[in-house]
């Protein structure tokens, strides 16, 4: 099995994504991501180990099991992999929607440059969400 840092450099690159790219669509700096594949801290070079909530964030940006991600840096034991299995996939799934439906919020406001503290962008988003509630149940 390859190390995390070898992991998260290879699914990236598998997606055809440059850091700032990978950073862009998971919220962490270009600077963080690039110290986890080199597995590296930058300035104390002690190794470094992402936390739950940077896999979390980076599966959901690469579309990647998180739970493949947190057994890989050991934070799951074989044993509650194996007694849980069936309900940390849906956990995973649960946290992945959500972590997407975050992302698409951010892409929204950012790309429609919504003020959510003015009354009529934040109806304007409402709208956007509406919608896109209503499309995902046909």
């Amino acid at each position: 099995m390859p190390s995390i840092n070898e992991l998260l450099a290879s699914i990236r690159k598998e997606r055809k994504l440059s850091l700032r790219a990978a950073a862009e669509k998971s919220g962490l700096s270009h600077s963080y991501i690039d110290s986890l594949e080199k597995g590296i801290h930058p300035k104390t070079k002690a190794p470094i180990k992402p936390s739950p909530d940077s896999l979390r964030l980076l599966a959901s940006a690469y579309d990647y099991s998180y739970k493949e991600l947190m057994d890989v840096v050991g934070y799951l034991d074989e044993e509650s992999n194996a007694n849980s299995k069936e309900h940390s996939d849906e956990l995973t799934g649960e946290e992945l929607s959500r972590e997407r439906t975050e992302y698409v919020l951010r892409e929204l406001v950012k790309k429609y440059n919504l003020d959510l503290t003015n009354p009529q962008d934040a109806e304007t988003l409402e709208d956007m969400i509406k919608i896109v509630h209503r499309n995902s149940q046909k």
